[in-house]
């Protein structure tokens, strides 16, 4: 299993990193993702 962690720039709340979160997570391939709202990170 490969790891990615992306910069994410825009959230302003923990709305913002779930639906961020639920959009990764809907990708192909993709078995797990974390959004991390206090430090602007997503990984996957």
């Amino acid at each position: 299993m490969e790891n990615t962690t992306l910069k994410l720039r825009g959230m302003s709340c923990a709305s913002c990193a779930r639906s961020i979160e639920e959009a990764i997570s809907s990708v192909n391939g993709v078995s797990e993702c974390i959004v991390n709202f206090g430090w602007s990170y997503a990984k996957k």
